[in-house]
């Protein structure tokens, strides 16, 4: 912990910096800090604060910004508890009863508000199962020896694949196969499917199978794109001078990349995380910060709401809004699963 004055700096030097994009002076410190100090006594404080990488200099004789380790002790010391006004909830909350009463419509419109809130990038991300479970399988005769794959999983996914088989089966037999096959794998994950193998399938019910095996597997290993907003916003910070810094950024998101990286931080601790700077563990998202929050449908399935943007972002803000807005969609997406 920092001496009370050290705190009342540092939050200082966060709080301008955010706001203004510029190093934060002395005197500009002296001018906000209520007990009369003198300017001497600030830049000695401003050192210490420097060696110990709480801010950090550009130039010997400018002001500081706050350090990846100043924001950490800013979010979590000094910045109070995020929370946004009741006006702009009830306002939000309204929002989301005038649009249809579809989850993809909602994950739409969650990612534009926080969007137009934070200023920066909003992603949500329809809830998903941590496993894949199957719900239904068909199989329809396209034409001879070759046959459609639909699978439904238990999140309303649905996949298709066509498969090659040796001998040409008709729609009689084919609608008896899936019967025989939901029969065993309804309701099972892919190691519960692999399991039910008792070696009685016929060759070609071992190769649908098989093919509903992988299709499992590419779900639970592939997870879909996030609703993504706010580009134009994010695009317009002072923060992102460097050409190259941005263009890494930019084909995170364009390579459909960004949600595994997203995931491989998250972790298992429920709440609002925020990830800073050089904590993340992707080259591209370094200068960047990310508070991110999982919601829950109720059924076993979850989703996230989160916002991109650079470390110089407005902490209380971003953070109250996503754990709002995460909160909405929480209690919608549980209401339509009962």
């Amino acid at each position: 912990m920092l001496s009370q004055r050290k705190n009342a700096i540092l939050k200082t030097i966060v709080n301008q910096y955010i706001a203004n994009a510029t190093p934060v002076a002395s005197d500009i410190i002296a001018c906000e800090y209520r007990d009369k100090v003198s300017s001497a006594t600030i830049r000695n404080e401003m050192a210490w604060l420097e060696n110990e990488n709480y801010i950090i200099r550009p130039h010997i004789s400018s002001g500081g910004i706050p350090s990846d380790r100043g924001y950490r002790y800013y979010v979590e010391e000094l910045m109070g508890e995020p929370e946004l006004p009741l006006n702009e909830q009830r306002t939000i909350r309204h929002m989301f009863y005038q649009v249809e009463q579809q989850i993809e419509e909602w994950a739409r419109l969650a990612a534009a508000i926080l969007a137009g809130e934070v200023t920066n990038i909003a992603l949500v991300t329809l809830p998903r199962a941590n496993e894949s479970r199957l719900k239904h399988l068909e199989l329809m005769a396209v034409r001879e020896s070759l046959i459609l794959l639909i699978v439904l999983l238990h999140d309303t996914r649905i996949r298709q694949q066509l498969l090659a088989v040796e001998t040409p089966l008709s729609q009689e037999e084919l609608s008896s196969i899936s019967e025989k096959l939901n029969n065993r794998y309804t309701g099972l994950n892919r190691t519960q499917i692999h399991a039910a193998d008792d070696g009685t399938l016929s060759p070609v019910e071992l190769r649908i199978s098989h093919a509903l095996l992988q299709m499992i597997d590419v779900e639970d290993n592939q997870p879909g794109e996030p609703c993504l907003d706010g580009l134009r916003h994010f695009l317009k910070q002072p923060d992102f001078t460097n050409t190259e810094d941005l263009r890494s950024l930019i084909e995170l998101l364009e390579k459909h990349c960004l949600l595994n990286s997203i995931l491989s931080i998250l972790g298992e601790q429920g709440g609002v995380q925020v990830i800073i700077g050089t904590e993340n563990t992707d080259s591209a998202l370094k200068k960047c910060s990310l508070v991110l929050s999982a919601y829950n449908s109720g059924k076993g399935t979850s989703g996230i709401v989160g916002v991109i943007g650079p470390t110089r972002m407005r902490y209380h803000r971003v953070i109250s809004a996503v754990q709002y807005l995460s909160s909405i969609m929480n209690e919608l997406t549980v209401e339509i699963s009962d």
